[in-house]
């Protein structure tokens, strides 16, 4: 907003188009990120809107463009970020091989990723290796990674460990974790379910 308006700036599309995303107006930011895409093809900022593009696909729910976006990351730099948005999009579209597949290259190229590490601790259509996820969300919880996380990663991590107490048949310990990931974000739907359960 402080930027004189018929004055070039570089990169001010690319952090329009983000700012469209943040507000959730996806159609301006798709604009922007597509002309964005067109322009200065060799710099490197062209890895950032490939991920910002897949971001919004995600928001919009649309996982076809959302891998399409991801995939050109992934092409551009092997980058975790990349790897981590891959597996979301798998995740929308219910192929969990290919989400913990990406999951896991998420984790080899960033190994203290917390939402990697919570999402493959409770990927939805995959079989859960209890032990492993309990160690994944330790380290985002209780280790090296908390550090890492935002609060709203913090409370799924914290979600997806009292689902994991649930079904094992320690209900004082998941309504303990349910009300950490409430507090942390009162709109976590999972861990609001997982309190009314």
């Amino acid at each position: 907003a402080e930027l004189t308006p018929n004055e070039p700036v570089k990169y001010l599309d690319i952090a329009v188009a983000a700012q469209a995303a943040a507000d959730g107006d996806l159609d301006k930011a798709r604009r922007g990120l597509d002309a964005a895409s067109k322009r200065d093809t060799g710099d490197p900022i062209q890895l950032d809107v490939a991920l910002l593009r897949g971001g919004v696909e995600l928001a919009a729910r649309d996982a076809a463009s959302a891998l399409v976006a991801f995939k050109h990351a992934l092409d551009l730099s092997n980058d975790s970020r990349a790897h981590f948005g891959l597996a979301r999009a798998y995740a929308l579209t219910g192929d969990a091989a290919n989400a913990r597949k990406e999951l896991d290259a998420t984790v080899a190229t960033s190994p203290q990723h917390p939402g990697a590490l919570t999402m493959r601790a409770r990927l939805k259509g995959a079989p859960v290796n209890e032990a492993q996820a309990l160690g994944d969300l330790g380290k985002v919880l209780d280790g090296p990674a908390r550090a890492k996380a935002a609060p709203d990663e913090l409370s799924r991590a914290y979600a997806a460990r009292a689902w994991i107490n649930l079904e094992r048949g320690s209900a004082s310990e998941a309504r303990d974790a349910f009300a950490q990931a409430v507090k942390l974000n009162p709109r976590n739907i999972e861990a609001l379910n997982g309190e009314g359960r």
